[in-house]
């Protein structure tokens, strides 16, 4: 959610929120990667959010920041009310990422963002068993206009639209 409504915009929110959710410290998400280096491209891409990695550093980073902002989406939108009372969301089926930093990266980069929010287990039930895709082809904002609508107590989602994505 933070990466798809402008990763690169919102690149200082992306890194307080990753401090917040202590994704940014020992055995956090960006592991290997120095929290100030993650606040200085922050910096640089809100100085210029059309900046584009130039290098393998630089496109780590990007990715770090990427991970950052999936999983800090996720948990604040799937925490449960407590961690005794398990997770909040129904079993998760898939996991769809959008944005530049996916649609534009090497299918391996893809899935280690990705994989990011299936090792979610904690938060979310299932997760490391959901179908990851990324889409490519720009139309999760025209789900996202579709309808909302409710099958048996469960948010709808478009059969044409996960077909699309996964076949």
């Amino acid at each position: 959610m933070e990466g798809d409504l402008g990763m690169r915009w919102n690149a200082r929110g992306v890194v307080q929120a990753g401090r917040l959710e202590h994704l940014l410290t020992g055995g956090g998400m960006a592991d290997g990667v120095d929290a100030e280096l993650l606040s200085a491209l922050a910096a640089m891409l809100e100085a210029d959010p059309t900046y584009l990695p130039k290098d393998n550093v630089e496109v780590g980073l990007d990715l770090a920041l990427a991970r950052v902002a999936a999983v800090a989406a996720v948990r604040r939108h799937a925490r449960p009310p407590s961690l005794a009372a398990g997770p909040s969301l129904a079993r998760l089926a898939y996991v769809i990422g959008s944005g530049g930093v996916l649609r534009h990266s090497p299918k391996a980069m893809q899935e280690e963002v990705l994989r990011a929010v299936t090792a979610m287990s904690r938060w979310l039930e299932g997760a490391d068993k959901a179908r990851t895709t990324v889409d490519s082809a720009y139309l999760l904002f025209a789900a996202a206009c579709w309808p909302a609508r409710k099958v048996t107590g469960r948010r709808w989602a478009p059969r044409w639209l996960l077909a699309f994505l996964f076949d």
